[in-house]
């Protein structure tokens, strides 16, 4: 009996152990509960003790089940109670609220209402300091005015990326302006400002059309700068004054052009009593092309002229080459390279001594060069440029007399009575080949045909007499005289002297069915080598003309300056090509 009980104690003892275990894990509370089921099937067991003992007590053993209350390990929930951190809102929001704390702003009445702006932009301000400000194509910014000051207000708004801009309104010069003072974006930087007026005093643009457009007469290149003229309509009147600027493919120029392309042109005009300013005006049609000139207007100029007789072919070579439209204006070279290329160089009759023949200038030597031009000149022609060959001079053997050594015989007291010698001074003989002015004596009597009296528009006259003398006047100052040194087959050789006293020599004849002049010996500016003039009797219908080029406009003083530079053309105009 006492055994049993033991063993009921111990199966006691034992079922109070595992629920104490169950307690301190509830974790795996599911796993306990058949533990326990076991622990019930076992108490059966001892049931079958008849003791009617208190011992069913140990009922509490379902106690086990509250080991199902893990489930309150679900408490975690109110782990979600976090949901009280929206507290931290942005109260300092609120903060920001004291602006209905600024005192109300009363706008000077001279700032309030609608002003206008030619940039264009407008802006409206209230009483109260309220405003709108639109800048065309730009931004609108409203805002309210923080401060009045003296003559100005003080503007707060917002600009297009939210960010705070600042602006000073008011009076500056008797003119409204709008400043901008604090702005942190790039398209309203600070010191930014457009002037204002009130609404309906603008004054209105100028237009393309309040103008009137006068391109240059001559738009072929001419070295000359071409020119815009442009004035307002007369219905335009109070314009201000009026800049015009070029372009060449967008490219400003320093002034008006002169190369030859294409061109167009802008305007600026200043504020005026009636306009307002304007930058940059143009249209459409505002443009102009300066076109090429032709390069057989040239006439040109050889290094050398008058060449030595050598027995070899001479070729003197193109020294300057002169647009002839520019004679009486810049005289400006054209320049090999820019503005033509030599394509063909020929020489003819560039052997021997040259002698006209009377009828034309076939047999003068010349030089011929085909250019075409290039840059500022298109087209070709040749150029025809004459040229002289002259006789060889031969040496004078006069020192020869120099090897009479013979003091040298008496070397001790008789040199000084040697200079009695003195062959130097034997050169005076020299003045013997003053053979020049041989021509005076005997000439034969001049040709019928070549004697008289000739004039050459507009005021030379050449006066030939039989005798030989004659008289050369190129104007109402200049007078030529001289006598003929030579008679030759069709022409004459005359001798003269300048203004200058300098000698000067002319051939006269017939040249090219023409009575020519020629000046074959010349150092006066007034009358150069080379020029030929054309003489037509005193009385004859028909008008003379200069032949080479220009060279009259030289004599009669309208070129001076080009003759001074030393630019003589020699031309024959009728032999160009090309066009």
């Amino acid at each position: 009996m006492k055994k049993a009980l033991a063993l009921i104690l111990a199966l006691l003892c034992l079922l109070s152990l595992t629920a104490c275990g169950a307690k301190n894990q509830p974790a795996p509370a599911p796993s306990d509960t058949p533990t326990a089921e076991p622990a019930a099937s076992e108490s059966p067991a001892p049931t079958a003790t008849p003791t009617p003992t208190p011992t069913p007590t140990p009922t509490p053993s379902p106690t086990p089940k509250p080991t199902a209350t893990p489930k309150p390990t679900a408490t975690p929930k109110p782990t979600a109670t976090p949901k009280p951190s929206p507290t931290p809102t942005p109260t300092p929001k609120p903060t920001a609220t004291p602006t209905p704390t600024r005192e109300p702003i009363s706008v000077p009445d001279d700032l309030v209402g609608t002003f206008v702006s030619d940039t264009p932009a407008t802006i409206t301000i209230a009483k109260n300091g309220d405003f709108e400000l639109s800048i065309e194509r730009l931004t609108q910014i409203s805002g309210s005015a923080s401060a009045a000051k003296a003559g100005y207000v003080v503007l707060d708004g917002t600009d297009a990326s939210g960010a705070p801009i600042g602006f000073e309104f008011g009076t500056l010069d008797g003119a409204y302006q709008l400043v901008v003072v604090s702005s942190s974006w790039d398209l309203l930087p600070n010191g930014t400002s457009f002037r204002f007026v009130p609404e309906g005093q603008l004054k209105p643009a100028p237009a393309a059309s309040d103008f009137v457009i006068m391109l240059p007469d001559d738009l072929m290149f001419d070295t000359l700068p071409k020119a815009v003229a442009v004035s307002p309509v007369a219905a335009a009147a109070g314009m201000g004054e009026i800049t015009v600027k070029y372009y060449r493919e967008g490219e400003l120029l320093s002034g008006a052009p002169v190369d030859a392309g294409s061109y167009s042109f802008r305007i600026d005009v200043a504020e005026g009593e009636s306009y307002r300013a304007v930058s940059d005006l143009t249209a459409a049609d505002w443009n102009f092309t300066v076109t090429p000139a032709y390069v057989y207007e040239a006439t040109g100029k050889l290094d050398n002229d008058v060449l030595v007789y050598t027995g070899e072919e001479l070729c003197p070579e193109l020294a300057i080459v002169i647009d002839e439209r520019t004679r009486d204006t810049t005289m400006t070279p054209m320049v090999e390279g820019k503005d033509f290329v030599i394509t063909e160089k020929h020489w003819i009759n560039n052997v021997e001594v040259n002698q006209l023949d009377g009828a034309d200038d076939a047999g003068w030597p010349t030089a011929i060069f085909v250019l075409q031009g290039i840059g500022n000149y298109q087209s070709t022609a040749s150029l025809y440029l004459w040229f002289s060959i002259v006789p060889a001079e031969e040496p004078a053997p006069a020192p020869t007399a120099e090897p009479t050594p013979e003091p040298t015989a008496e070397p001790t007291p008789e040199p000084t009575p040697e200079p009695t010698a003195e062959p130097t001074p034997e050169p005076t003989p020299e003045p013997t080949a003053e053979p020049t002015p041989e021509p005076v004596p005997e000439v034969p009597s001049v040709p019928d045909n070549l004697a008289g009296n000739f004039v050459c528009e507009p005021s030379g006259k050449l006066s030939v007499k039989k005798d030989g003398s004659f008289t050369l006047k190129l104007n109402d100052t200049d007078k030529i005289e001289g006598k003929v040194a030579a008679v030759k087959a069709g022409f004459i050789v005359l001798d003269g002297k300048d203004p200058n006293g300098e000698p000067l020599s002319f051939e006269f004849g017939n040249r090219d069915n023409a009575l020519r002049l020629v000046v074959t010996r010349s150092s006066w500016s007034g009358l150069s080598e080379g020029t030929k003039l054309d003489f037509k009797p005193e009385g004859a219908a028909e008008t003379a003309s200069v032949f080479s080029g220009g060279s009259l406009a030289i004599i009669l003083g309208a070129a001076a300056a080009a003759v001074a530079a030393g630019v003589v053309i020699h031309n024959n105009k009728k032999k160009k090509k090309g066009a």
